[in-house]
């Protein structure tokens, strides 16, 4: 099987990933946009070159991310002595 890229490959660790360092400073319009550009092109040599699959990280990935950050509150108040009861929310029509 082939791995999987993400975003963003990580320049120190070499490996995929995604998120921006919210310590940076901001660059201004001209800056970012070769920030960004300069980003895509180091994803692209990485799928060319190493034959990594790209996996698209679109809905599906924020849904899983709710579903964590769910659990993790639910575990943080039964932990403060909450007595959390869940409730499936209302269809909308």
């Amino acid at each position: 099987m082939f791995p999987r890229a993400s975003t963003v490959w990580d320049s120190n660790s070499g490996d995929l990933c995604c998120g921006v360092s919210p310590d940076v400073p901001r660059l201004g319009h001209a800056r970012a946009i070769g920030a960004i550009t300069h980003r895509l092109c180091r994803l692209i040599w990485k799928i060319l070159h190493e034959r990594v699959r790209y996996e698209e990280r679109g809905p599906a990935v924020s849904v899983e991310a709710k579903k964590v950050l769910a659990r993790k509150m639910i575990r943080e108040l039964r932990s403060l002595g909450y007595q959390v009861t869940l409730v499936s929310p209302a269809p909308t029509a």
